[in-house]
């Protein structure tokens, strides 16, 4: 939580010097959709390291699946994940597209190790676009390790998770065995001040 808590104070300064827009998941000037960071690009948890000053900050104590990296950017480098309804390749939303920043997730516990982690609340692993189908399920959080083993983001620490909200807000929820979050909706259900979610105000998804 003390992570998150830091890391989110990172993000406001970020939105501060970026018109209060939100990193993009990472940088694509190849234009191929595959994050390399040996071809210079830098993935949303790098964007952030001039504000955060410390990439200690992306370890999870929790977290043992795989090693730190010793390498920027590399695989094992953030154990967090960011929301992909807000932040992909080319762009990212704004805070004034927020209705409920207080009840949209921004950042949480459980990524995959890399650099650009992003989830979405939705499908597989949490990982694939949202649908009507998935309107009013529990958020699905899932993290797959290295070796494409599961492993449930949802009971990191005594059986829940830490999230990051859109208001920079840091909050802990109790998860499902199954991976689910026991109270975060996935990223089709829009947010309100009682049903904390994945799904910012716009673009619709």
């Amino acid at each position: 939580m003390s992570n998150l808590k830091q890391i989110s104070i990172g993000v406001m300064m970020y939105t501060q010097d970026y018109d209060e827009t939100f990193m993009i998941r990472y940088q694509d000037p190849n234009d191929n959709s595959l994050y390399d960071r040996f071809a210079g690009e830098k993935a949303w948890s790098v964007l952030l390291q001039p504000y955060i000053k410390s990439t200690q900050l992306f370890k999870c104590p929790s977290q043992t699946l795989w090693p730190a990296s010793s390498s920027s950017g590399g695989a094992g480098y953030s154990d967090y994940w960011f929301n992909a309804n807000i932040s992909w390749q080319k762009g990212a939303l704004k805070l004034a597209a927020f209705e409920m920043p207080a009840s949209t997730v921004l950042i949480g516990d459980g990524g995959t190790g890399s650099a650009a982690s992003v989830l979405t609340g939705c499908g597989a692993n949490g990982r694939y676009g949202c649908t009507a189908t998935h309107t009013g399920l529990n958020a699905s959080i899932i993290a797959t390790d290295a070796v494409g083993a599961n492993h449930p983001g949802a009971t990191l620490h005594l059986g829940g998770t830490n999230f990051m909200f859109g208001d920079g807000h840091v909050k802990w929820y109790k998860g499902n065995e199954n991976g689910t979050s026991a109270v975060i909706k996935s990223g089709s259900t829009a947010p309100s001040a009682n049903t904390p979610s994945f799904k910012p105000a716009a673009p619709s998804l």
